[in-house]
Protein backbone atom coordinates (compact mmCIF):
# COMPACT_ATOMS: atom_id res chain seq x y z
CA UNK A 1 0.00 0.00 0.00
CA UNK A 2 1.19 3.44 -1.05
CA UNK A 3 2.06 4.88 2.20
CA UNK A 4 2.53 9.01 1.06
CA UNK A 5 0.74 11.36 -1.43
CA UNK A 6 1.21 9.54 -4.42
CA UNK A 7 -2.21 7.77 -3.62
CA UNK A 8 -3.96 10.65 -4.19
CA UNK A 9 -1.88 11.09 -7.28
CA UNK A 10 -2.82 8.85 -8.51
CA UNK A 11 -6.92 9.34 -9.07
CA UNK A 12 -6.03 12.51 -11.43
CA UNK A 13 -3.43 10.36 -13.33
CA UNK A 14 -5.84 8.00 -13.81
CA UNK A 15 -8.48 10.19 -14.81
CA UNK A 16 -8.09 13.94 -16.09
CA UNK A 17 -7.67 14.60 -19.90
CA UNK A 18 -4.78 12.62 -21.75
CA UNK A 19 -4.70 14.20 -25.85
CA UNK A 20 -1.72 12.02 -26.88
CA UNK A 21 -0.52 8.30 -26.05
CA UNK A 22 3.37 8.47 -25.47
CA UNK A 23 4.16 5.64 -27.40
CA UNK A 24 3.03 7.92 -30.76
CA UNK A 25 5.91 9.87 -32.06
CA UNK A 26 5.24 13.27 -33.15
CA UNK A 27 8.06 15.81 -34.34
CA UNK A 28 7.23 19.22 -32.66
CA UNK A 29 9.46 20.97 -35.10
CA UNK A 30 8.29 24.75 -33.64
CA UNK A 31 8.14 26.29 -30.14
CA UNK A 32 5.56 25.70 -27.99
CA UNK A 33 4.78 26.99 -24.38
CA UNK A 34 3.74 24.37 -22.21
CA UNK A 35 3.62 24.80 -17.85
CA UNK A 36 6.29 23.58 -15.85
CA UNK A 37 7.17 23.63 -12.08
CA UNK A 38 10.65 24.88 -12.41
CA UNK A 39 9.81 28.71 -13.62
CA UNK A 40 8.52 32.37 -12.26
CA UNK A 41 6.54 32.60 -14.82
CA UNK A 42 5.78 28.94 -15.08
CA UNK A 43 5.70 28.33 -18.84
CA UNK A 44 8.71 26.24 -20.15
CA UNK A 45 9.78 27.21 -24.07
CA UNK A 46 12.10 23.88 -24.99
CA UNK A 47 11.97 23.61 -28.91
CA UNK A 48 10.21 20.30 -29.49
CA UNK A 49 12.64 19.03 -32.28
CA UNK A 50 13.86 15.86 -31.08
CA UNK A 51 12.28 12.27 -30.72
CA UNK A 52 12.45 10.34 -27.93
CA UNK A 53 14.18 6.03 -27.37
CA UNK A 54 13.61 2.95 -25.80
CA UNK A 55 16.42 3.50 -23.53
CA UNK A 56 14.77 6.68 -21.67
CA UNK A 57 11.94 4.40 -21.86
CA UNK A 58 13.22 1.63 -20.02
CA UNK A 59 14.96 3.99 -17.30
CA UNK A 60 11.08 5.73 -16.72
CA UNK A 61 9.56 2.29 -16.61
CA UNK A 62 11.60 1.12 -14.38
CA UNK A 63 10.97 3.48 -11.86
CA UNK A 64 7.09 2.76 -12.56
CA UNK A 65 7.59 -0.45 -11.92
CA UNK A 66 9.23 -0.70 -8.75
CA UNK A 67 6.16 1.71 -7.09
CA UNK A 68 3.54 -0.63 -8.81
CA UNK A 69 2.28 1.91 -11.56
CA UNK A 70 3.64 0.18 -14.67
CA UNK A 71 0.14 0.90 -15.82
CA UNK A 72 0.70 4.10 -16.29
CA UNK A 73 3.44 4.03 -18.33
CA UNK A 74 1.83 5.19 -21.67
CA UNK A 75 0.27 8.22 -19.82
CA UNK A 76 3.97 10.26 -19.91
CA UNK A 77 5.46 11.24 -23.22
CA UNK A 78 9.24 11.12 -22.94
CA UNK A 79 11.37 13.29 -25.74
CA UNK A 80 14.85 14.14 -25.79
CA UNK A 81 16.66 17.70 -26.22
CA UNK A 82 19.53 19.80 -26.15
CA UNK A 83 17.73 22.37 -24.49
CA UNK A 84 17.99 20.84 -20.76
CA UNK A 85 21.03 19.22 -19.14
CA UNK A 86 18.72 16.90 -17.15
CA UNK A 87 15.32 16.38 -17.53
CA UNK A 88 12.74 18.73 -16.91
CA UNK A 89 8.51 17.54 -16.88
CA UNK A 90 6.13 19.91 -18.66
CA UNK A 91 2.42 20.09 -19.19
CA UNK A 92 -0.34 21.18 -21.83
CA UNK A 93 -2.08 23.28 -20.59
CA UNK A 94 -5.13 22.81 -23.08
CA UNK A 95 -4.64 18.88 -23.70
CA UNK A 96 -3.48 18.12 -20.53
CA UNK A 97 -0.88 16.04 -22.37
CA UNK A 98 2.09 15.35 -20.01
CA UNK A 99 6.00 15.73 -21.22
CA UNK A 100 9.12 14.91 -19.96
CA UNK A 101 11.99 16.12 -21.40
CA UNK A 102 15.68 14.88 -21.23
CA UNK A 103 19.14 15.13 -22.46
CA UNK A 104 20.91 12.03 -23.97
CA UNK A 105 23.58 12.36 -22.25
CA UNK A 106 21.57 12.57 -19.14
CA UNK A 107 19.97 9.34 -19.97
CA UNK A 108 22.80 7.51 -21.25
CA UNK A 109 24.65 7.67 -17.62
CA UNK A 110 21.69 6.95 -15.70
CA UNK A 111 21.00 3.51 -17.93
CA UNK A 112 25.06 2.89 -17.67
CA UNK A 113 24.83 3.77 -13.74
CA UNK A 114 27.55 5.76 -14.01
CA UNK A 115 28.99 7.02 -10.05
CA UNK A 116 25.72 9.86 -9.71
CA UNK A 117 23.64 7.33 -10.59
CA UNK A 118 21.27 8.09 -7.02
CA UNK A 119 21.21 11.60 -8.11
CA UNK A 120 20.37 11.13 -11.74
CA UNK A 121 17.65 8.74 -10.87
CA UNK A 122 16.21 11.53 -8.52
CA UNK A 123 16.13 14.10 -11.01
CA UNK A 124 14.17 12.04 -13.18
CA UNK A 125 11.91 10.34 -10.84
CA UNK A 126 11.52 13.79 -9.43
CA UNK A 127 10.29 15.13 -12.30
CA UNK A 128 8.03 12.70 -12.37
CA UNK A 129 6.17 12.67 -9.42
CA UNK A 130 5.01 16.61 -10.46
CA UNK A 131 3.17 14.91 -13.29
CA UNK A 132 1.99 12.38 -10.27
CA UNK A 133 1.06 15.13 -8.13
CA UNK A 134 -1.13 16.85 -10.91
CA UNK A 135 0.92 20.09 -10.85
CA UNK A 136 -0.87 22.30 -12.98
CA UNK A 137 -1.24 25.98 -11.68
CA UNK A 138 1.63 27.46 -9.12
CA UNK A 139 0.33 30.09 -7.90
CA UNK A 140 3.43 30.61 -5.85
CA UNK A 141 3.06 26.71 -4.51
CA UNK A 142 6.76 26.67 -5.57
CA UNK A 143 8.16 24.68 -2.48
CA UNK A 144 5.28 23.10 -1.67
CA UNK A 145 5.07 21.39 -5.03
CA UNK A 146 8.99 20.65 -4.98
CA UNK A 147 8.70 18.89 -1.49
CA UNK A 148 5.62 16.78 -3.16
CA UNK A 149 8.11 15.76 -5.83
CA UNK A 150 11.07 15.26 -3.58
CA UNK A 151 8.71 12.83 -1.18
CA UNK A 152 7.74 10.71 -3.64
CA UNK A 153 11.80 10.71 -5.46
CA UNK A 154 12.44 9.54 -1.84
CA UNK A 155 9.74 6.73 -1.96
CA UNK A 156 11.34 5.57 -5.28
CA UNK A 157 15.05 5.75 -4.06
CA UNK A 158 14.50 3.15 -1.43
CA UNK A 159 12.04 0.84 -3.31
CA UNK A 160 15.08 1.03 -5.85
CA UNK A 161 17.53 -0.26 -3.02
CA UNK A 162 19.17 3.04 -1.85
CA UNK A 163 20.25 3.31 1.13
CA UNK A 164 19.16 6.52 3.90
CA UNK A 165 22.25 7.25 3.59
CA UNK A 166 22.83 7.35 -0.76
CA UNK A 167 19.45 8.89 -0.91
CA UNK A 168 20.32 12.46 1.38
CA UNK A 169 23.44 12.31 -1.07
CA UNK A 170 21.71 12.32 -3.90
CA UNK A 171 20.04 15.68 -3.11
CA UNK A 172 22.65 17.00 -1.80
CA UNK A 173 24.79 16.59 -4.64
CA UNK A 174 22.47 18.58 -6.30
CA UNK A 175 20.78 21.04 -4.29
CA UNK A 176 21.81 24.53 -3.01
CA UNK A 177 22.22 24.90 1.15
CA UNK A 178 20.16 28.13 0.64
CA UNK A 179 16.30 28.11 -0.51
CA UNK A 180 15.50 30.16 -3.84
CA UNK A 181 11.98 31.61 -4.71
CA UNK A 182 11.06 27.92 -6.79
CA UNK A 183 13.09 25.84 -4.41
CA UNK A 184 13.51 24.71 -0.99
CA UNK A 185 16.57 24.56 1.19
CA UNK A 186 18.80 21.70 1.12
CA UNK A 187 17.75 20.87 4.77
CA UNK A 188 14.05 20.74 3.94
CA UNK A 189 14.46 19.11 0.37
CA UNK A 190 16.69 16.48 2.61
CA UNK A 191 13.94 15.75 4.91
CA UNK A 192 10.87 15.66 2.15
CA UNK A 193 13.48 12.99 0.82
CA UNK A 194 13.89 11.45 4.31
CA UNK A 195 10.18 10.61 4.58
CA UNK A 196 9.24 9.44 1.08
CA UNK A 197 12.09 6.86 2.13
CA UNK A 198 11.18 5.54 4.99
CA UNK A 199 7.42 5.18 3.61
CA UNK A 200 9.25 3.24 0.99
CA UNK A 201 10.20 0.82 3.71
CA UNK A 202 6.76 -0.51 5.24
CA UNK A 203 5.01 -3.09 5.33
CA UNK A 204 2.33 -3.25 3.25
CA UNK A 205 4.34 -1.47 0.58
CA UNK A 206 3.51 -2.55 -2.97
CA UNK A 207 5.38 -5.33 -4.75
CA UNK A 208 7.16 -5.28 -7.92
CA UNK A 209 5.84 -7.91 -11.05
CA UNK A 210 3.15 -10.02 -11.56
CA UNK A 211 3.76 -13.67 -12.23
CA UNK A 212 7.20 -12.75 -13.77
CA UNK A 213 6.16 -9.66 -15.93
CA UNK A 214 6.70 -6.04 -15.49
CA UNK A 215 10.08 -6.49 -12.63
CA UNK A 216 12.44 -3.85 -13.06
CA UNK A 217 15.06 -4.71 -14.85
CA UNK A 218 18.29 -5.29 -12.77
CA UNK A 219 17.12 -2.88 -9.72
CA UNK A 220 16.35 -4.29 -6.38
CA UNK A 221 13.02 -2.74 -5.32
CA UNK A 222 14.30 -3.23 -1.90
CA UNK A 223 17.49 -3.20 0.56
CA UNK A 224 19.43 -6.79 0.00
CA UNK A 225 18.89 -8.87 3.02
CA UNK A 226 21.40 -8.61 6.10
CA UNK A 227 23.98 -11.38 5.58
CA UNK A 228 22.93 -14.36 8.21
CA UNK A 229 25.31 -14.90 11.27
CA UNK A 230 26.65 -18.28 11.27
CA UNK A 231 24.07 -20.29 13.70
CA UNK A 232 21.50 -17.84 13.46
CA UNK A 233 18.43 -19.79 14.21
CA UNK A 234 16.23 -16.96 14.00
CA UNK A 235 16.08 -13.08 11.74
CA UNK A 236 19.55 -11.55 10.42
CA UNK A 237 18.52 -8.21 12.12
CA UNK A 238 20.82 -5.33 10.32
CA UNK A 239 21.98 -2.44 12.79
CA UNK A 240 22.93 0.92 12.15
CA UNK A 241 26.71 1.03 11.42
CA UNK A 242 26.92 -2.80 9.29
CA UNK A 243 26.11 -4.91 12.13
CA UNK A 244 24.06 -7.91 11.82
CA UNK A 245 22.29 -9.20 15.25
CA UNK A 246 20.36 -12.87 14.98
CA UNK A 247 17.40 -12.36 16.79
CA UNK A 248 14.57 -15.13 17.45
CA UNK A 249 10.85 -13.98 16.56
CA UNK A 250 8.35 -14.30 19.57
CA UNK A 251 11.74 -15.07 22.23
CA UNK A 252 11.60 -11.35 23.66
CA UNK A 253 15.32 -11.01 22.73
CA UNK A 254 15.98 -7.20 21.41
CA UNK A 255 18.29 -5.11 19.55
CA UNK A 256 19.08 -1.15 19.56
CA UNK A 257 19.73 0.79 16.45
CA UNK A 258 22.87 3.10 18.07
CA UNK A 259 24.42 5.59 16.59
CA UNK A 260 27.66 8.41 17.30
CA UNK A 261 26.33 11.64 17.90
CA UNK A 262 29.53 14.25 18.50
CA UNK A 263 31.47 11.47 20.17
CA UNK A 264 28.58 10.22 22.08
CA UNK A 265 27.00 6.72 21.77
CA UNK A 266 22.56 7.49 21.31
CA UNK A 267 20.58 4.60 20.71
CA UNK A 268 16.95 4.58 19.51
CA UNK A 269 14.42 2.22 21.45
CA UNK A 270 14.59 -1.65 22.12
CA UNK A 271 13.38 -3.60 19.55
CA UNK A 272 12.02 -7.26 19.31
CA UNK A 273 11.20 -8.93 16.59
CA UNK A 274 7.06 -10.48 16.08
CA UNK A 275 7.20 -13.75 13.94
CA UNK A 276 4.86 -13.88 11.50
CA UNK A 277 1.49 -15.78 11.33
CA UNK A 278 -2.27 -15.43 11.14
CA UNK A 279 -4.88 -14.11 13.86
CA UNK A 280 -8.11 -13.19 14.74
CA UNK A 281 -8.88 -9.48 15.11
CA UNK A 282 -11.29 -8.11 17.18
CA UNK A 283 -13.44 -9.71 19.73
CA UNK A 284 -16.80 -11.66 19.83
CA UNK A 285 -19.98 -9.86 20.52
CA UNK A 286 -20.26 -11.69 23.82
CA UNK A 287 -16.54 -11.11 25.18
CA UNK A 288 -16.48 -10.25 28.98
CA UNK A 289 -16.34 -6.55 29.69
CA UNK A 290 -17.22 -5.64 25.91
CA UNK A 291 -20.46 -2.88 25.94
CA UNK A 292 -22.44 -1.67 23.32
CA UNK A 293 -19.98 1.10 22.77
CA UNK A 294 -17.48 -1.53 21.80
CA UNK A 295 -18.98 -2.33 18.80
CA UNK A 296 -16.66 -1.60 16.25
CA UNK A 297 -14.36 -4.33 17.64
CA UNK A 298 -15.36 -6.81 14.77
CA UNK A 299 -16.76 -6.82 11.01
CA UNK A 300 -20.06 -4.96 11.43
CA UNK A 301 -20.98 -1.68 12.25
CA UNK A 302 -23.65 -2.23 14.76
CA UNK A 303 -24.20 -5.35 16.43
CA UNK A 304 -24.17 -8.93 15.15
CA UNK A 305 -20.21 -9.14 13.86
CA UNK A 306 -17.57 -11.29 14.38
CA UNK A 307 -13.55 -11.01 14.55
CA UNK A 308 -11.63 -10.82 11.22
CA UNK A 309 -8.98 -13.07 10.05
CA UNK A 310 -5.61 -11.42 9.63
CA UNK A 311 -2.06 -13.01 8.24
CA UNK A 312 0.84 -10.99 9.07
CA UNK A 313 2.68 -12.10 6.42
CA UNK A 314 6.20 -11.28 7.68
CA UNK A 315 8.87 -10.75 10.97
CA UNK A 316 8.50 -7.19 12.20
CA UNK A 317 10.27 -5.75 14.80
CA UNK A 318 8.24 -3.60 17.56
CA UNK A 319 9.18 -1.89 20.72
CA UNK A 320 9.84 -3.32 23.47
CA UNK A 321 8.87 -0.30 25.44
CA UNK A 322 6.63 2.34 24.96
CA UNK A 323 8.77 5.53 23.67
CA UNK A 324 10.36 7.18 26.26
CA UNK A 325 11.30 10.99 26.89
CA UNK A 326 14.85 10.24 27.25
CA UNK A 327 14.27 8.91 23.64
CA UNK A 328 12.36 11.90 22.73
CA UNK A 329 14.61 14.50 23.86
CA UNK A 330 17.41 12.86 22.09
CA UNK A 331 15.27 14.16 19.16
CA UNK A 332 14.53 17.35 20.53
CA UNK A 333 18.27 18.15 21.25
CA UNK A 334 19.45 16.99 17.61
CA UNK A 335 17.13 19.05 16.31
CA UNK A 336 15.24 16.27 14.54
CA UNK A 337 11.62 17.40 16.84
CA UNK A 338 10.63 20.66 17.61
CA UNK A 339 8.58 20.34 21.07
CA UNK A 340 9.78 19.57 24.06
CA UNK A 341 6.40 17.94 25.82
CA UNK A 342 5.15 18.55 29.25
CA UNK A 343 5.78 16.13 31.61
CA UNK A 344 2.96 16.95 34.01
CA UNK A 345 6.03 16.72 36.68
CA UNK A 346 5.81 13.15 36.93
CA UNK A 347 9.54 12.91 35.73
CA UNK A 348 11.26 12.60 32.48
CA UNK A 349 14.18 9.97 31.40
CA UNK A 350 12.84 6.38 31.39
CA UNK A 351 9.00 7.75 31.86
CA UNK A 352 6.95 7.22 28.89
CA UNK A 353 6.43 9.90 26.62
CA UNK A 354 3.45 11.97 26.84
CA UNK A 355 1.42 15.33 25.70
CA UNK A 356 3.36 14.35 21.62
CA UNK A 357 0.30 14.21 18.86
CA UNK A 358 0.27 11.62 15.86
CA UNK A 359 1.40 14.20 13.54
CA UNK A 360 4.44 15.54 15.51
CA UNK A 361 5.49 11.23 15.62
CA UNK A 362 4.48 11.10 12.07
CA UNK A 363 6.39 13.95 10.78
CA UNK A 364 9.59 14.77 13.15
CA UNK A 365 10.53 11.97 15.29
CA UNK A 366 10.43 8.91 13.20
CA UNK A 367 11.91 10.58 9.99
CA UNK A 368 14.60 11.72 12.32
CA UNK A 369 15.20 8.04 13.99
CA UNK A 370 15.24 6.72 10.41
CA UNK A 371 17.51 8.78 9.04
CA UNK A 372 19.85 8.79 12.12
CA UNK A 373 19.94 4.69 12.03
CA UNK A 374 19.91 4.22 8.23
CA UNK A 375 16.53 1.77 8.93
CA UNK A 376 12.41 2.46 8.37
CA UNK A 377 10.81 3.50 11.77
CA UNK A 378 7.43 4.10 11.69
CA UNK A 379 4.27 3.57 13.80
CA UNK A 380 2.37 0.43 14.22
CA UNK A 381 -0.79 -0.47 11.72
CA UNK A 382 -3.26 -1.12 13.75
CA UNK A 383 -3.76 -5.23 12.95
CA UNK A 384 0.61 -5.06 14.10
CA UNK A 385 -0.61 -3.74 17.13
CA UNK A 386 -2.79 -5.96 18.42
CA UNK A 387 -1.36 -8.85 16.82
CA UNK A 388 2.18 -7.77 18.86
CA UNK A 389 -0.33 -7.14 21.99
CA UNK A 390 -1.80 -10.35 22.10
CA UNK A 391 1.37 -12.49 21.34
CA UNK A 392 -0.64 -16.21 20.07
CA UNK A 393 -3.52 -15.07 22.52
CA UNK A 394 -7.01 -14.55 21.89
CA UNK A 395 -8.15 -13.88 25.49
CA UNK A 396 -9.50 -10.64 26.65
CA UNK A 397 -5.75 -9.95 28.09
CA UNK A 398 -1.98 -10.86 26.33
CA UNK A 399 -1.77 -13.10 29.71
CA UNK A 400 -5.47 -14.36 30.12
CA UNK A 401 -9.06 -13.61 30.95
CA UNK A 402 -8.84 -12.53 34.32
CA UNK A 403 -8.92 -9.19 35.70
CA UNK A 404 -7.55 -10.13 38.74
CA UNK A 405 -4.08 -10.77 37.06
CA UNK A 406 -4.37 -7.33 35.34
CA UNK A 407 -2.15 -5.02 37.85
CA UNK A 408 0.89 -7.25 37.24
CA UNK A 409 0.65 -5.91 33.77
CA UNK A 410 -0.58 -2.68 33.63
CA UNK A 411 -0.85 0.65 34.96
CA UNK A 412 -4.67 1.26 34.73
CA UNK A 413 -6.87 3.36 37.57
CA UNK A 414 -7.00 1.03 40.52
CA UNK A 415 -2.62 0.99 40.96
CA UNK A 416 -1.99 4.47 38.86
CA UNK A 417 -1.75 6.60 41.06
CA UNK A 418 -3.38 9.04 38.63
CA UNK A 419 -0.57 9.32 36.71
CA UNK A 420 2.37 7.50 34.61
CA UNK A 421 5.25 5.23 35.64
CA UNK A 422 8.23 4.39 34.57
CA UNK A 423 8.37 2.23 31.20
CA UNK A 424 8.61 -1.88 31.90
CA UNK A 425 8.11 -2.19 35.65
CA UNK A 426 5.48 -4.42 35.07
CA UNK A 427 5.46 -8.16 33.44
CA UNK A 428 5.86 -8.10 29.54
CA UNK A 429 3.65 -10.33 27.22
CA UNK A 430 5.03 -13.64 26.02
CA UNK A 431 6.95 -11.89 23.45
CA UNK A 432 8.57 -9.47 25.86
CA UNK A 433 6.10 -6.35 25.08
CA UNK A 434 5.97 -4.23 28.24
CA UNK A 435 2.87 -1.81 28.88
CA UNK A 436 0.61 -3.15 26.52
CA UNK A 437 -2.56 -2.97 28.96
CA UNK A 438 -2.25 0.58 30.21
CA UNK A 439 0.12 3.73 31.19
CA UNK A 440 -0.32 5.39 28.38
CA UNK A 441 -2.82 4.90 24.99
CA UNK A 442 -0.36 4.39 21.71
CA UNK A 443 -0.81 5.77 18.87
CA UNK A 444 -1.06 3.75 15.95
CA UNK A 445 -0.46 4.35 11.98
CA UNK A 446 -4.44 3.39 10.91
CA UNK A 447 -7.69 5.84 9.71
CA UNK A 448 -10.17 5.29 12.14
CA UNK A 449 -13.17 3.18 10.53
CA UNK A 450 -16.53 2.09 13.02
CA UNK A 451 -15.66 -1.60 11.81
CA UNK A 452 -13.38 -3.69 9.84
CA UNK A 453 -15.34 -4.60 7.01
CA UNK A 454 -13.18 -2.58 4.80
CA UNK A 455 -9.84 -3.16 6.70
CA UNK A 456 -7.26 -4.63 5.17
CA UNK A 457 -6.77 -8.62 6.22
CA UNK A 458 -2.66 -8.09 5.51
CA UNK A 459 -1.38 -6.24 8.57
CA UNK A 460 -1.25 -3.49 6.81
CA UNK A 461 -2.52 -0.12 7.72
CA UNK A 462 -5.98 1.09 7.33
CA UNK A 463 -5.37 4.70 5.25
CA UNK A 464 -8.22 5.70 2.79
CA UNK A 465 -7.03 8.27 0.08
CA UNK A 466 -6.28 11.58 1.31
CA UNK A 467 -6.05 13.03 5.62
CA UNK A 468 -8.33 11.21 7.86
CA UNK A 469 -9.52 13.41 10.95
CA UNK A 470 -8.87 11.15 13.83
CA UNK A 471 -6.55 7.90 14.04
CA UNK A 472 -6.93 4.94 16.27
CA UNK A 473 -5.08 4.92 19.79
CA UNK A 474 -5.04 1.41 21.62
CA UNK A 475 -4.14 -0.07 25.14
CA UNK A 476 -5.79 2.02 27.25
CA UNK A 477 -3.65 4.28 30.11
CA UNK A 478 -3.23 4.81 33.42
CA UNK A 479 -6.77 6.90 34.04
CA UNK A 480 -8.71 3.70 32.42
CA UNK A 481 -10.76 0.71 33.95
CA UNK A 482 -10.03 -2.87 33.19
CA UNK A 483 -12.48 -3.03 29.58
CA UNK A 484 -10.00 -0.35 27.80
CA UNK A 485 -7.39 -2.13 28.74
CA UNK A 486 -8.82 -5.24 26.66
CA UNK A 487 -6.56 -6.08 23.76
CA UNK A 488 -9.16 -5.41 20.98
CA UNK A 489 -10.47 -2.37 22.69
CA UNK A 490 -10.02 1.22 20.00
CA UNK A 491 -10.25 4.25 20.84
CA UNK A 492 -9.54 7.13 18.23
CA UNK A 493 -8.36 10.85 18.65
CA UNK A 494 -7.30 13.84 15.84
CA UNK A 495 -3.70 13.54 14.75
CA UNK A 496 -2.86 16.91 15.81
CA UNK A 497 -4.04 16.09 19.18
CA UNK A 498 -1.92 16.13 22.43
CA UNK A 499 -2.60 14.44 26.67
CA UNK A 500 -1.37 13.24 28.99
CA UNK A 501 -2.52 9.79 28.78
CA UNK A 502 -1.49 9.81 24.60
CA UNK A 503 2.26 8.10 23.91
CA UNK A 504 3.69 5.54 21.29
CA UNK A 505 5.16 2.79 20.72
CA UNK A 506 7.49 2.26 17.23
CA UNK A 507 8.04 -0.51 14.48
CA UNK A 508 10.43 -1.24 12.20
CA UNK A 509 10.31 -3.21 8.67
CA UNK A 510 13.31 -5.81 8.63
CA UNK A 511 14.47 -7.77 5.89
CA UNK A 512 13.90 -11.29 6.06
Amino acid sequence: MLTIRSLIWLSCLAFCPIAANAQFIRDHSVERNLRSFHTLDGVSRIARSFQSDAEARQQLDRILFAVGLNSMSDRIVLRATAQTSAAEAGIDGKTFERFIFYNATFMQRLNQRTGDYWSLLFVLAHELGHHLAFHVETNGRFHEFELEADRFAGFVLRRMGATLQQTEAAIIDISPEQASVTHPGRADRVQALTIGWTDGGVQGAPQVGKQGKDVAVGIPTEPPAAPKPPSCDGVAVSLAGGAVQCVKPGSGESFKDCWKDGGNQICGPAMVVAPKGDFLMGSPSDETGRTEYDEDEDDTPGKGGKPVPVKIGKDFAVGKFEVTFAEWDACVDAGGCKQKPADQNWGRGNQPVINVSWDEITKEYLPWLSKKTGHAYRLLSEAEWEYAARADMQTRYSFGDSESALGDYGWFTSNSGAKTHPAGQKKPNGWGLHDVHGNVWEWVQDCYADSYKNTPRDGSAAEPTGDCGLRVIRGGSWVDDPRPLRSAFRSRNGPSSRGDILGFRVARTITP
